[in-house]
């Protein structure tokens, strides 16, 4: 069996200035676990448990997924599930239709692995173990207080991950990537 999940990998840049932001909430790190800067993506289906001979059939029709490049643009700071029950630290997107048109292209064709629930745009940042009300209020304050420039970037791919759980965290390796058309 192989852990799987499709995402869009982010640009060495993107990388390095969402990584940049940990300094900024350094007093934060108390119940607080940090998504390491190789894993930074986006997720777009979380695909779960697969036999292993069926991952070259998901391969070969997500080949025929066809279509263009699109600009994202990072936005702001967001937590889920609210503010008042911070459990991931997340950021979001100006435009973020051409991603909801890419996770529908995905789901239509993997019809099989239904979504528990809908899909949201987000790039996770850390996850938050547990917090007092006073740290959820710094939180919410350092939030509002750090600027955060519209970085873009172009989306050229998506890629089919293999995720192995260790004790040090998700380990992903690349399985496929489907380029987008220009």
């Amino acid at each position: 069996m192989a852990r799987l999940f499709i995402a869009i990998d982010l640009p060495e840049e993107i990388k390095s200035y969402l990584t940049s932001f940990r300094d900024a909430f350094s007093e934060m790190k108390r119940g607080c676990s940090w998504v390491r800067r190789e894993n930074l993506h986006i997720t777009l289906k979380f695909l779960g448990e697969v036999e292993e001979k069926k991952v070259g059939a998901i391969t070969g029709r997500l080949e025929k997924i066809n279509l263009s490049n699109f600009s994202l643009a990072l936005n702001k700071f967001c937590f889920f599930p609210n503010e008042s029950d911070m459990r991931v630290f997340w950021m979001d997107f100006i435009d973020e239709k051409p991603l909801k048109i890419l996770s529908k292209e995905i789901n239509n064709t993997l019809t099989e692995f239904k979504e528990d629930h809908p899909f949201k745009d987000h790039l996770t940042l850390a996850r938050i173990k547990s917090l007092s009300a006073l740290e959820k209020n710094n939180w919410i304050k350092k939030t509002t207080d750090v600027v955060t420039e519209k970085k873009q970037f172009i989306v050229q791919e998506f890629i089919l991950y293999r995720s192995t759980l260790s004790r040090e965290g998700p380990q992903y390796e690349v399985l496929q990537r489907f380029k987008l058309t220009k």
